[in-house]
């Protein structure tokens, strides 16, 4: 059994859609009219529901939603991407041996992690 969606609650779906087509890959962006707001998917079939609300929800600051990628340097170009393009990056890159991560913030405030490790055996 694989996990393969989450639902995301903000009061601007469109700006959120975005940003995850933008930099995580997520496709097929369909309104959601019925729901307000957009189903996205990503090559590997892991869809993320994202749908209005009137106000954005704060989570705890240990709270956040993560992409693991398959190497430093495809991290080290979306932390430049993100950068140049003004997203707020609130745990700058850390490269170390076994682990490379940075946080930042998508529209809605949502804290979105970005990592490389080995799998384990």
């Amino acid at each position: 059994m694989d996990l393969n969606h989450i639902q995301l609650n903000t009061t601007n779906p469109e700006a959120s859609a975005d940003f995850y087509s933008r930099y995580f890959g997520f496709h097929k962006k369909i309104r959601n009219d019925r729901e307000n707001g957009y189903f996205l998917w990503n090559k590997d079939g892991f869809l993320m529901s994202i749908f209005k609300i009137p106000e954005n929800v704060q989570f705890p600051s240990w709270f956040h939603i993560g992409f693991r990628m398959d190497s430093v340097e495809e991290i080290k170009e979306l932390y430049e991407r993100l950068l140049k393009d003004g997203c707020k990056i609130n745990r700058e890159l850390k490269i170390e041996q076994d682990f490379t991560f940075f946080r930042c913030l998508d529209p809605a405030g949502y804290t979105v992690e970005v990592f490389c490790e080995p799998l384990p055996e």
